[in-house]
């Protein structure tokens, strides 16, 4: 999203504006690929412009059209509010988007647990306002599994692949991780997640090792529950906690006490360098650790979440 000048607030200008992006995407992209495009008070709602009509859609939500057209939505067409948080607002009698929009915003808040509710409320009613930037706190990707994936194998290797993905973004940030987490949701409904605390590092060698030991200790969990149904699994995610610098990192932290761990971690980090420079060289991803999942869009494609907007360099893998 993008925040319009001044000049270009009106009806009028959004519109050209809207317009010579389509045909910029004609001319230089071609008639395959079009975009649908959301203009409204704020980011939120633009968003939700954006998906009112697809494909190559141009909407425009202005403060006196509200809360109208938002009423033929779902709680889940908003962008952040998925199934579990659709549950959480039902069970407080919250079973619509006009049921949403009468409450009050501390209501929102106590739905939430957090001042996201509320700051969530006064977004929809069209207020605009920027949060306070907290800087990171940890680094993940989640992904729902295409039927295909669903089998150990397959979800394994796109858990491996998300977490590869993850350490890039470390690494770009210059940042190291301290704790590392595997979450797995099954066919079944079923959960199970847990997190294992390392010594701070940013190279994908250690965090795959690490995600292998969480992988075996939730297949064990799931063996020891004996259910008729054989495992399957509808999302993984995984999640890189414990953020720091190298500067507020002891030294004695990434000391290793032998020598074949210290010759070791010296590997990793020459081969990670490799991979980086590799990496950035051909703005692609040239060498891949372990098999790619094979998914129905044909890659691990990078997705642009409404709490985030991608580095460019994530498009590259």
């Amino acid at each position: 999203s993008s925040r319009l000048p001044p000049s270009r607030r009106s009806v009028e200008a959004a519109t050209e504006l809207a317009l010579r992006i389509k045909a910029g995407i004609r001319k230089n992209v071609g008639p395959a690929i079009t975009c649908s495009i959301g203009v409204a008070p704020n980011s939120l709602l633009a968003k939700i412009a954006g998906d009112m009509k697809k494909p190559d859609g141009l909407t425009i939500l202005r403060q006196e059209d509200l809360p109208g057209p938002l009423f033929d939505l779902k709680l889940t067409d908003l962008p952040g509010i998925g199934e579990n948080m659709e549950r959480r607002l039902i069970r407080a009698g919250v079973s619509s988007i006009r049921d949403f929009w009468n409450i009050s915003p501390k209501h929102a808040r106590k739905i939430w647990g957090s001042v996201q509710g509320e700051r969530f409320w006064y977004w929809l009613h069209g207020y605009d306002f920027e949060t306070q930037e907290t800087g990171n706190t940890m680094i993940g990707h989640s992904r729902i599994l295409d039927p295909l994936l669903r089998t150990p194998d397959p979800a394994r290797q796109m858990a491996r692949r998300l977490l590869t993905k993850a350490s890039d973004r470390l690494r770009r940030k210059k940042f190291y991780a301290s704790r590392v987490s595997l979450g797995v949701r099954t066919t079944e409904h079923l959960r199970w997640g847990r997190e294992l605390k390392i010594s701070p590092a940013q190279d994908p060698f250690t965090f795959l090792q690490h995600l292998d030991d969480l992988w075996g200790e939730m297949l064990q969990f799931f063996e020891m529950r004996r259910s008729p149904s054989p495992l399957r699994f509808r999302k993984v995610s995984v999640t890189l906690y414990g953020l720091s610098r190298s500067g507020d990192i002891s030294y004695d932290l990434f000391k290793a006490q032998e020598k074949e761990a210290q010759e070791k971690l010296r590997k990793n980090d020459a081969l990670t360098r490799a991979l980086d420079r590799l990496q950035d060289k051909y703005q692609r991803e040239t060498v891949s650790l372990g098999l790619p999942p094979k998914t129905l869009a044909g890659y691990v494609g990078t997705k642009i979440a409404f709490s985030r907007v991608p580095d460019r360099e994530e498009f590259w893998s």
